[in-house]
């Protein structure tokens, strides 16, 4: 806070001074047209789309599910809960309770927090006009306005997060304007302290830990980021800083895998760690073109002319830069072509791996390009003189128009006011349908293209993904990760034997997991436009609409919805049969419509409370464990196995029950290890900012003349010389 009220000043201090004057006011025109710009995201609310989630009412529910042992994604499992839940939930008891205004800040406050850390990226280069150079070329960049139409959450986090991360890397290498190592001794970045890598290491480390809440790829990013800078650095010859700058990349990467621990150790060691960090990327869209990566024109934003401005403003200083000007651009260079390049090998196919959305890997390019045009700024007023005039002078006027010509499509935001992102979504249409639990508690199947799904979910085949939810909308809790566990590719399985006409009762293979609905959604939200649907939605909706026990529901366009006529509560007393229920395939030839709904009140994060309404088999629809407890009137009931991997309890007697998981101790040691780590990073980082920087290494005297030999000075007035005695007087 301390650091963004300071960069704040800075601004207004350069309005206030009479030769920065017309660089402050566009910098202050800028900030305008961004809040005048998203007015109707204040006033009207932001739409839950793609991960624009809501929040829980209540921010203790988000802290709950994360003290406990169970992770209620898919079919559920045992295992340690995301982090964010816990940070979410702190932030909520922050807002006093207000988690709609929480959201908001959230999602719209990234941008001016991204501007910001640009203008603090580039305040070492001496120059407030580079300063706002910066601020402006990162705020005009298109990629958070269409991290915004396409509700890519995680692309506008990444995108407050870069410039600061670049920030913390330059401290790290130490080298000028940074630090001190490489600057004339005429330059204020000769009297600059080298900063303790300990303190730059601490900082980036729990910069990149928030971050990685939503966005674990952003570990990546930090490694992927240092990497270029480090080619740029031997390109240039000047290689001075790369150990410093590899031991706090490697050490604030490991500050932020240890805060997320137990959590970030289940990601690398599940069944498919790479699209646990990076997300599932979908084939089902068109492929960006390599000019649309250039412009940054990964929705409705970045279109040409326009969309090509800044690349003359970042091109200048490689063309008229000298000294630390040079280096740094051809370092930003790297990270702008490597992101671009990396970016484009994805979107042809040509990469093993899958990467998130196109916003997180354009974040970083965005604001090693904003720093790139600052310094093209810093060096037209400092290396631009020893040029005769020419058309180095034409180029240095044509990259400040584009600047400003790049800055243009701001103001066209103006009539919009919500920067093209849709006015509504689709829980306006679900809402009553998925929060009516009074038959029982119940999950929702969801498929689609992973972009456009409301919860992080698991790849079903190359193109789209499947994710279940609770009762009621889906919320932030469904966006964090969790990785693939128990028994939840049966649901998969289920829904591909029907697409492949090997069933067609799916309402009964699903019918023990609670599944009460089955979504299939082709669009981001409610459009008036024809959108294309992908062949494989259309595929898949083909084959639902085959199934006997499934009943289309109409909501809107875009989404199909089915009901599942074979639907049995996630909590239920099972009617009679006679034979065991042991494997998952006999769930199609059980009929369960006799099945009771029981435990209807939730009682906690996965508990539940309620009556027992008679003696037989009550189905506990989530992962089999031996943890799980049932009491009726205070009584035990012995637990089994129901098909393959369910829960299932022997109800002896009618009657109240009370349903609840078992947290192991070790499961709370590991919680409250991980809030002490914490509080000790956060309280060693402050210690550190307290204290003194380093001193700057000695920098050698550039004057070649010997110093004269100690010794008092000889007295002019004693001198036998007439001529000497007459000067001294």
């Amino acid at each position: 806070v301390t650091t963004v009220a300071r960069s704040t000043r800075d601004v207004a201090g350069a309005v206030r001074e009479g030769s920065r004057q017309l660089t402050g006011t566009f910098a202050i025109v800028l900030a305008l047209l961004l809040i005048i710009s998203s007015r109707d995201l204040f006033t009207q609310g932001i739409p839950a789309i793609g991960e624009f989630s809501r929040f829980p009412d209540g921010p203790g529910d988000l802290i709950a599910a994360w003290w406990s042992g169970w992770r209620t994604a898919g079919l559920g499992s045992a295992g340690s809960q995301p982090t964010g839940d816990a940070l979410v939930g702190v932030l909520g008891y922050l807002f006093l309770g207000a988690t709609g205004l929480l959201r908001t800040v959230l999602i719209v406050g990234m941008i001016p927090l991204g501007a910001i850390g640009a203008w603090r990226l580039a305040k070492p280069l001496g120059s407030s006009r580079a300063s706002v150079t910066a601020f402006a070329v990162y705020l005009a960049i298109p990629v958070p306005y269409n991290a915004l139409a396409r509700g890519s959450w995680s692309g506008l986090l990444v995108y407050a997060f870069s410039p600061w991360m670049l920030l913390a890397l330059g401290r790290a290498s130490g080298a000028a304007p940074f630090g001190p190592v490489g600057a004339a001794p005429d330059e204020p970045a000769a009297a600059r302290p080298r900063i303790s890598p300990l303190r730059v290491a601490l900082g980036l480390g729990l910069g990149l830990a928030l971050v990685a809440t939503l966005v674990p790829f952003a570990v990546v990013l930090l490694a992927a980021t240092a990497g270029c800078l480090i080619v740029g650095s031997v390109l240039c010859f000047r290689i001075v800083g790369i150990v410093r700058t590899v031991v706090v990349t490697v050490a604030a990467a490991g500050v932020a895998v240890a805060l997320h621990l137990p959590w970030s150790l289940d990601l690398v060691v599940g069944p498919s760690p790479w699209e646990s960090i990076a997300g599932i990327s979908s084939s089902a869209t068109e492929p960006l073109s390599l000019p649309e990566i250039l412009r940054f024109e990964t929705g409705p934003w970045g279109a040409p002319p326009l969309g090509w401005a800044f690349l003359l403003a970042g091109a200048l200083p490689v063309i008229i830069g000298r000294s630390w000007r040079l280096e740094w651009a051809v370092r930003s260079w790297m990270v702008v072509v490597a992101g671009w390049g990396v970016l484009w090998a994805n979107q042809q196919g040509h990469l093993p791996g899958g990467l998130p959305p196109a916003e997180v890997v354009l974040a970083p390019v965005a604001a090693a390009l904003a720093l790139a045009a600052a310094l093209g700024l810093a060096a037209f007023e400092t290396d631009l003189k020893a040029y005769r005039f020419g058309w180095r002078q034409v180029l240095s006027v044509a990259a400040a128009l584009g600047v400003v010509l790049g800055a243009a499509p701001l103001a066209s935001g103006l009539l919009d006011g919500r920067w093209r992102t849709p006015a509504s979504d689709y829980e306006t249409g679900l809402s009553d349908l998925l929060s009516d639990d009074s038959e029982g508690a119940f999950r929702v199947v969801w498929l689609g293209d992973p972009e456009v799904l409301p919860a992080r979910g698991w790849r079903y085949d190359d193109q789209l993904a499947y994710v279940t939810t609770e009762v009621g909308v889906p919320t932030v809790a469904d966006r964090f990760v969790v990785p693939q566990a128990g028994p939840t590719p049966l649901i998969r399985d289920a829904i591909a034997s029907a697409e492949g006409r090997r069933t067609d009762r799916l309402g009964r293979l699903l019918g023990p997991t609670g599944a009460r609905y089955v979504i299939v959604q082709a669009e981001l939200a409610p459009s008036s436009d024809a959108v294309e649907t992908p062949d494989a939605v259309i595929t898949l909706v083909d084959a639902l609409s085959q199934q006997l026990d499934l009943e289309k529901v109409p909501v809107a366009e875009g989404i199909t919805v089915y009901r599942n006529l074979a639907w049995v509560p996630s909590r239920a007393l099972l009617p009679d049969r006679e034979g065991d229920r042991t494997d998952w395939t006999e769930a199609a030839g059980d009929d369960l419509r006799g099945a009771e709904p029981a435990l209807i009140d939730p009682d906690g994060p996965v508990g539940a409370i309620g009556e027992v309404p008679g003696t037989g088999e009550v189905l506990v629809a989530s992962s089999s464990d031996e943890r799980w407890q049932l009491r009726v009137d205070g009584v035990p009931l012995a637990r089994s196995e129901a098909y393959g991997w369910a829960n299932l309890f022997d109800a002896t007697r009618a009657g109240d029950g009370t349903l609840r998981y078992d947290t192991s101790l070790q499961h709370r040691l590991g919680d409250a290890g991980q809030v002490a780590l914490w509080i000790l990073v956060l309280a060693a980082w402050r210690r550190l900012r307290r204290r003194r920087d380093v001193e700057p290494e000695p920098v050698a005297d550039p004057d070649p003349t010997p110093a004269l030999p100690e010794g008092p000075e000889p007295d002019p007035v004693a001198s036998d010389d007439p001529a000497a005695a007459e000067v001294a007087g």
